[in-house]
């Protein structure tokens, strides 16, 4: 809930942390095969481009459906959230 209400980034090894709230496009590079897990908290609606498995204008909830141990398929990577907030995690 602090990383929320902060709107921060968090570092805990391995994993870098993002808040992404809506309305928000971002660009990330990264290496081909990376994790990276998004989820809603407590719910975002979330576009994506680059992963192995995209997402399409999808509802993501915490509790819920989420894309945890997605992975990067491309460097480039485009996440946009239309609605709420995103918790994303980078490892």
């Amino acid at each position: 809930n602090i990383i929320l209400e902060k709107n921060c980034a968090f570092y805990a090894p391995p994993i870098i942390g993002y808040v992404v709230k809506a309305p928000t496009k971002i660009t990330l590079e990264l290496n081909i095969g990376m994790k990276i897990s998004l989820f809603g908290m407590s719910r975002a609606q979330v576009t994506t481009d680059g992963l192995k498995w995209n997402l399409d204008n999808d509802c993501l909830e915490f509790p819920g459906v989420n894309s945890s141990l997605n992975r990067a398929a491309a460097e480039n990577i485009t996440i946009e959230v239309t609605t709420g907030s995103l918790l994303l995690l980078i490892y």
